[in-house]
């Protein structure tokens, strides 16, 4: 193992660190269901940065509700290049996985995550040595810990939720379900939403996605007997329990992929988000399969000029959004800094691809 600095944080024997200079280490969180557990990958960027400067980005794993964990290779090599590109520490979240845990659970599991992360932004309140701060009655201290990563590097004041596939439908749901919440000093600056299923109706087959999967997922994460279109998957129907008109939902960021037989949900959802009033941008990536960006291995180099240019676009609407107020949360106010920042980024992503160079793999072991 490289040593990168002889900071004690990346000494730490705890500590994993890949090629791309992205260290990783596994932690508890504190206050969630037995066995929900996270990885955390800091990037070497925090080192010549200011502290508590890097944005946190909390991300849902994809897999049908059923299957995936931070420690599959995909998903680790996705949060590692994610946090090497942004500069941003990058938590994957295990949540519990139906059958055996349907819906909500994952759900619950990722509220559990963001209110662990409020405890860990009140931790660096405390370390700050603020005389007027007072820990909340409502939180326990002695059931939480501060992560040293994050009391020492983390701008919770800039947070994301991220999640690919099915875990782009856990990051609307996880909003919906903290909106009217106290999380200061935690601030959820902006939803990315990675070919998430928000299915109307049973979708087209695919080579990604066969009739048998879909089947598998759906009945394992719903009610016995539950159709397609399902009011815990699907937030435009018309008994879900939170409409979105009446939600105060960050801006979103919403990727489709031209060849996902999950595109017509996609759209739907876009399109209702903008008409109750949210901000949205929606981006396709022609010719792209479901989720080809967690299934890159380097080996195409035409593929990797769409995943730099996806990429480059969740990029710039993080940074984007870290300079906005969370106050600024309706459509048109604020607005035109980030807008013009992703643009910029598509533009230099298009220019870039007839010679864009492959995405850097990580070839971690993973336990």
């Amino acid at each position: 193992m490289a040593v990168l600095s002889a900071h004690p944080t990346w000494m730490s024997p705890l500590a994993r660190i890949s090629h791309t200079g992205v260290a990783t280490r596994d932690v508890v969180v504190d206050g969630a269901a037995e066995g929900v557990w996270a990885r955390i990958f800091l990037p070497r960027s925090a080192l010549n940065l200011a502290r508590r400067s890097l944005p946190v980005v909390l991300h849902f794993h994809g897999g049908g509700f059923c299957v995936g964990s931070p420690a599959s290779a995909h998903v680790h090599r996705t949060c590692a290049r994610m946090a090497h590109k942004s500069s941003c520490i990058w938590i994957s979240l295990y949540y519990r996985l139906a059958p055996e845990h349907p819906l909500p659970a994952a759900y619950d599991d990722g509220v559990s995550a963001v209110m662990w992360l409020r405890s860990q932004a009140l931790f660096g309140e405390m370390r700050e040595g603020d005389p007027d701060f007072r820990f909340p009655e409502e939180e326990t201290l002695a059931a939480k810990k501060a992560d040293p990563w994050l009391s020492e590097y983390a701008d919770f004041s800039s947070c994301f939720l991220s999640g690919d596939s099915a875990g782009g439908t856990i990051v609307h749901y996880v909003a919906a379900m903290v909106d009217g919440e106290n999380l200061s000093p935690l601030q959820i600056k902006g939803m990315l939403l990675i070919h998430p299923p928000f299915p109307q109706e049973a979708p087209r087959a695919s080579v990604e996605l066969t009739n048998a999967m879909v089947s598998f997922f759906h009945k394992s994460a719903l009610p016995a007997g539950a159709p397609f279109g399902h009011p815990l998957m699907n937030p435009l129907h018309p008994e879900s329990p939170k409409d979105l008109s009446r939600l105060q939902l960050p801006p979103a960021f919403l990727a489709a992929a031209s060849n996902d037989p999950l595109l017509p949900g996609d759209v739907a959802y876009f399109k209702a988000l903008r008409r109750a009033g949210h901000e949205a941008q929606f981006f396709e990536s022609p010719e792209m399969t479901h989720c080809f960006h967690t299934q890159f291995d380097g080996s195409s180099p035409a593929v990797a000029a769409h995943v730099d240019e996806l990429e480059g676009l969740m990029v710039a609407f993080i940074e984007g959004n870290c300079k906005r107020s969370t106050s600024s949360r309706t459509l048109g106010e604020g607005v035109d800094a980030a807008e013009r920042n992703i643009k910029l980024h598509m533009q230099i992503a298009r220019q870039s691809c007839e010679s864009s160079s492959v995405v850097e793999e990580d070839h971690e072991e993973f336990p």
